[in-house]
């Protein structure tokens, strides 16, 4: 799943896609915070739509991604199961605040290639941490890599196929540390590397970029728009009694662009 991930946010180049990088990230925090101080489910429904038509617009794999944003309603299974039958509306509260808040961070990772994401995470921690979080997200599709080749050769060799467990077992067992061993030398060669280039505690990034054009000036007011109805019940402003329109529009908005994507892969 990393592997797609970093695919769709370096090779599709939709209007999503194509939105600097400092304007989606407010967009998306302020989202963010909508969602989780929000206690209207009728707002969330609309939240999910909206986030719903975000992805269709991005040309992303709907239902890939639908069903990954699901997977922390999964884990709240337990406790929903405890206070569901006591409070069903504060069950719904919960999955839909996980489930919108999932797709959220989905929207914006599977939009953001990878070094714009850890450029912007330089401004709220210390930098050798994301340097380290950066070089360890690269080195894990190399490890994924090599012990894919592993395996690979231990099935053609029959190694995976022995009729006795424990040789299937002790073969799976010398591939994990031929792995390990191997993560090991490319760490060392990794260190040689960076001090070659001259690394002296700080990798060089690009700079968020923070345009301000049309597409950008519309994200930040669906920011704004989704974090005001949000917060409606903390600041007392009515908006309340909009949010049908609110799901109103964010079903039209979510047709709109299912059916601009139809039209568009049937021309």
């Amino acid at each position: 799943m990393i592997e797609l991930v970093d695919f769709w946010a370096i090779k599709l180049t939709s209007p999503v896609h194509r939105l600097a990088a400092g304007p989606k990230f407010v967009a998306a925090g302020l989202i963010l915070f909508g969602i989780i101080v929000s206690r209207d489910l009728i707002f969330l429904l609309g939240t999910f739509l909206l986030l719903n038509a975000a992805i269709l617009l991005a040309g992303l794999p709907w239902t890939r991604v639908l069903i990954t944003g699901f997977y922390p309603a999964v884990l709240l299974v337990p406790l929903l199961i405890a206070q569901g039958l006591a409070n069903p509306p504060g069950s719904l509260l919960m999955v839909g605040k996980a489930v919108n808040a999932a797709l959220t961070m989905l929207a914006l990772i599977t939009t953001t290639p990878y070094p714009v994401l850890f450029s912007a995470m330089r401004r709220v921690a210390p930098a050798l941490l994301v340097d380290l979080l950066f070089l360890a997200y690269r080195s894990f599709f190399i490890l994924v890599a090599i012990a894919r080749d592993v395996f690979t050769a231990l099935r053609l060799r029959g190694g995976l196929s022995a009729r006795h467990w424990g040789r299937r077992l002790a073969n799976v067992g010398q591939g994990i540390g031929l792995v390990i061993a191997r993560g090991f030398d490319l760490s060392e060669d990794f260190g040689r590397i960076l001090r070659l280039r001259g690394y002296r505690g700080r990798l060089a990034v690009a700079a968020t970029e923070w345009r301000l054009g049309p597409p950008e000036l519309l994200g930040l007011m669906v920011g704004a728009g989704t974090a005001a109805f949000g917060t409606e019940h903390l600041l007392g402003s009515g908006l309340a009694a909009y949010n049908g329109y609110w799901l109103v529009l964010t079903a039209v908005l979510c047709l709109g662009t299912g059916t601009f994507r139809f039209l568009r892969k049937g021309g």
